[in-house]
């Protein structure tokens, strides 16, 4: 059963779920139809606009220090979420996926509830430990390492 959260610690899953789709995102390329749009004015019709989500996320300018792993950057001086309209795993525009608030209520659902059921570790006797640079394809991947997952005593 799924034990309910304080809202502080809700608060600061939901700001550490937004940097990891910040930080990890699956796609580095968008094809963003509302550029398209915007493209017919400037180039011929037809032109295809693309959108490089991870120069986007890994802006210094955007983000000042993009590569820090800092969760509180999506929140304020309440404690309130920041919604941060410059993540775009989900789209954007008129264009963003139907699905973006199933997506992210599932993310927390799932990512809250292994926090809290199973201690999860780095294996000490790994021979490859995780890296931020993914493996390129059609989509970014990580690339592979070991971890000890330990379930909980309640």
């Amino acid at each position: 059963m799924f034990c309910q959260l304080s809202s502080d610690l809700t608060k600061k899953t939901q700001a550490l779920t937004n940097i990891l789709s910040r930080r990890y995102n699956i796609s580095q390329l968008l094809i963003s139809f509302s550029i398209i749009f915007f493209f017919i004015f400037l180039h011929s019709q037809g032109s295809v606009g693309v959108l490089n989500v991870q120069a986007m996320h890994y802006s210094e300018k955007q983000w000042g220090d993009p590569k820090v792993f800092r969760p509180e950057r999506f929140l304020d001086e309440n404690r309130k979420i920041i919604r941060a309209q410059d993540i775009l795993p989900f789209g954007q525009g008129k264009r963003l996926c139907l699905g973006e608030q199933l997506a992210r209520a599932s993310l927390f659902m799932y990512f809250s509830s292994m926090l809290q059921k199973y201690s999860i570790k780095l294996d000490p006797n790994a021979e490859t430990k995780p890296t931020m640079t993914p493996i390129p394809g059609f989509t970014l991947s990580p690339t592979e390492y070991s971890v000890l997952i330990k379930k909980r005593v309640t």
